[in-house]
């Protein structure tokens, strides 16, 4: 009994991993350890643990296939610099990264990088860079790679010219400080899921993120001082949630697009997109602007400022947008741009307000207790004739209220495209316009509303 006892505890002892092992890595080689990362590296067996010592190190560290679950951490952020540029005089001819981490599973923190021309290039998948300073320059990329479940957690990018570039699936962007980037985050990948860019800070360069990806959810980031677009999410199913844009030029760019499958009878893929809960200030070339092909999008809750163009955006008749709950003031420079320009399905409770155009110019199968005050040009513009796919068809104007406008309260210009279609304008107010209603349509219903002045459709500036 005992001998067998034996043997199964040897058998166990030999079944078992080895403990990772702790490696050190120090410029004077004190206490024993390695002078060099890269020494650490081909040292170290897979999952075990790499700390580095206060210091200056001009190396470029390559983490080869087999060093799977390797750490790699500084023991001081600040204190613990690695230089991958050229300097010849001590003996480095530069690197293409900082980090080329090839091995799966590879976990990076608490370093600060300089000058290379790449901080990181990841290959492998499931690699963790959290707490990490990269500061280029004008050509440098922080972080670039083409690999599926990378972290990139609590860093910071300063001058660079693109902060985190992503080819790959299940990507997570969190906590990040962008600083002087020309391009902040940036995904070209076909058919991703649970991309997540969340949290992060974004202050000066070109264009801040630019997604082109399914699923990608873009919630609670700031970005401000951008010459481009803050956010830009092509793909099915983009969730843009909470982000405080300031300005920039263009705030949202959202295209939401099911592609049509030849001699296919699928469901369209894009749906329930959503643009909610943000805030923009200042975009001199516009605040939203959308497009979508397929059911479901949503452009809800928004608060725009000091916009061009305010919230912007198509679908055809067939497919269903909602434009609910959003406030634009002051959108348009001079007498351009309105606040709405939408021609969706369904337009309730948005207010528009001091818009160098039109509130809202519109042809919406629902436009119902929406407000709009003091534009430079109508309240409303109900536009009958913007092409086949755009034609209104039974609209219903119910219960909105315009107010103080230079032109026409409520005008519905223009006959309906293709024929015998109506709008049904029920229980609207329209007070203290230049002219509070004026109708060109065919068909129009009218009943319940409150127009005290009625005339010729014009534009009055």
């Amino acid at each position: 009994m005992k001998n067998a006892m034996r043997a199964l505890a040897l058998l166990t002892c030999l079944a078992s991993p080895a403990a990772a092992a702790t490696l050190c890595v120090d410029p004077s080689g004190a206490g024993g350890c390695l002078t060099t990362i890269q020494a650490a590296v081909d040292a170290a067996a897979p999952g075990d643990l790499i700390q580095i010592h206060p210091g200056l190190y001009f190396e470029g560290v390559l983490v080869p296939a087999g060093k799977d679950g390797l750490e790699i951490e500084g023991t001081d952020r600040e204190g613990v610099v690695i230089d991958s540029s050229p300097f010849a005089d001590r003996g480095f001819a530069g690197a293409e990264a900082t980090f080329r981490l090839v091995a799966p599973e590879v976990k990076v923190r608490d370093l600060t990088l300089r000058n290379g021309a790449m901080g990181f290039w990841v290959e492998g998948s499931d690699a963790e860079i959290v707490r990490i300073r990269f500061r280029g320059t004008d050509a440098a990329v922080g972080i670039a790679f083409e690999a599926d479940d990378v972290l990139v957690d609590d860093s910071e990018i300063l001058d660079a010219a693109s902060g985190v570039g992503i080819v790959g699936h299940r990507a997570v962007v969190r906590g990040n400080v962008f600083r002087r980037v020309t391009f902040g985050v940036t995904v070209d990948t076909v058919g991703a899921d649970d991309l997540f860019v969340v949290n992060n800070r974004l202050d000066g360069g070109l264009e801040a993120l630019l997604l082109s990806t399914d699923g990608v959810y873009v919630t609670r980031n700031e970005i401000s001082r951008f010459s481009g677009i803050g956010i830009q999410a092509v793909g099915n199913n983009p969730f843009v949630h909470q982000n405080v844009i300031r300005d920039v030029l263009f705030g949202i760019f959202g295209l939401c697009i099911d592609e049509e499958i030849p001699g296919g009878n699928e469901p369209p893929e894009c749906f329930n997109a959503y643009v909610t809960q943000n805030r923009i200030f200042g975009t001199s070339g516009g605040g939203v602007r959308f497009q979508t092909r397929a059911f479901g999008m949503r452009i809800e809750d928004n608060a725009l400022e000091r916009t061009g163009e305010g919230i912007v955006g198509t679908s055809p008749n067939d497919f269903f947008a909602y434009v609910q709950r959003n406030t634009v003031t002051r959108a348009g420079t001079g007498l351009d741009d309105d606040c709405f320009d939408i021609f969706v399905a369904d337009v309730r409770h948005n207010t528009a307000s001091q818009c160098g155009q039109a509130g809202f110019h519109t042809r919406a199968v629902d436009l119902r207790r929406n407000t709009t005050l003091d534009n430079a040009e109508n309240g409303f513009t109900i536009d009958g004739d913007v092409g086949p796919d755009l034609a209104a068809v039974a609209n219903e104007i119910i219960g909105n209220q315009a107010r103080g406008n230079a032109a026409q309260g409520v005008a519905i210009i223009r006959s309906p495209y293709g024929g015998p279609y109506q709008f049904q304008v029920i229980g609207n107010t329209a007070l203290g316009n230049r002219v509070d209603y004026c109708d060109e349509g065919e068909n129009t219903f009218a009943t319940g509303n409150n127009f005290p002045t009625q005339g010729t459709c014009a534009v009055l500036h």
